[in-house]
């Protein structure tokens, strides 16, 4: 009965996510009418087939199957309004900090000096949250580190690999990300530049990523970012992955200083 009932749901809320899929696509593919009319009567069929299996056998333990399925889908809405708060909150957080002006401000270094201090700064696409732990380097460390060096870590996932051309297009949504930063950097005055790998493990590239970099700049110091939240709910830590602490206790277990940032978040709604 759980099974029977729960596969139609599964089956009904797939083709209904196809056919918004192909709905939103139509201006890209030629066929999307056909697509879309497949899956609305596919749709059908199993809403039909779903409501008739629940009539039949509701009162023979079909409304126990409802109760068990819906005590699980509850936690589930939970975490997905905890993860639409945090995004809400980063999505601030970008609009005012990649907003800063650069005006009258000093011109900066074309090199990054290699025997002097250099933040070293993992970052991911570009947006505010590497931007605060940039501004909070500075706020630490006043006047110290002139030079900055941005770090991320291209991730190609392995289970939906699509060749050398998804490759391609990852070196260059990375590259450009990172101009930016050095291009924002250098417009606050501080000499930037970039280095970065292309992988399937976040970890085990920044590893080998820090590595090279420390050989070039020795003086460097290592920077990740952590969100860390206002009211910490004890579910929080399996929601958010300790990426940051990983990468950490590897470089310092080599002998590499890092330094973990925390990024506040301030949750404006329930999670």
């Amino acid at each position: 009965m759980l099974y029977a009932i729960n596969v139609f749901i599964t089956f009904s809320l797939t083709q209904l996510g196809m056919a918004r899929m192909w709905l939103a696509e139509r201006r890209r593919e030629k066929r999307w009418l056909a697509k879309v009319s497949l899956h609305v009567v596919t749709l059908v069929l199993c809403v039909a087939i779903l409501l008739i299996t629940t009539y039949e056998k509701f009162s023979e333990g079909g409304w126990l199957t409802f109760t068990i399925t819906s005590a699980l889908i509850a936690p589930c809405i939970l975490v997905h309004r905890h993860y639409r708060s945090v995004q809400r909150e980063i999505a601030e957080l970008d609009r005012i900090l990649t907003q800063i002006p650069m005006e009258g401000r000093p011109e900066a270094p074309a090199k990054v000096d290699t025997s002097a201090p250099v933040a070293v700064l993992f970052v991911s696409g570009y947006g505010g949250l590497a931007v605060h732990a940039m501004l909070s380097i500075q706020r630490l460390f006043p006047n110290y580190y002139k030079n900055v060096v941005f770090l991320p870590v291209g991730v190609v996932d392995s289970g939906h690999f699509k060749g050398r051309g998804e490759v391609d297009a990852l070196v260059a949504s990375t590259e450009k990300g990172l101009q930016r930063y050095v291009d924002f950097a250098r417009g606050l005055g501080f000499a930037a530049e970039y280095r970065y790998l292309i992988g399937t493990d976040v970890i085990q590239e920044a590893e080998q990523l820090s590595h090279e970099v420390h050989r070039e700049f020795p003086k460097g110091v290592f920077f990740l970012g952590k969100l860390v939240f206002a009211n910490e709910k004890f579910y929080y830590r399996f929601l958010h992955n300790d990426t940051a602490f990983a990468i950490q206790r590897r470089l310092q277990f080599s002998g590499l200083p890092t330094i973990i940032l925390p990024i506040r978040m301030r949750l404006k709604a329930a999670a």
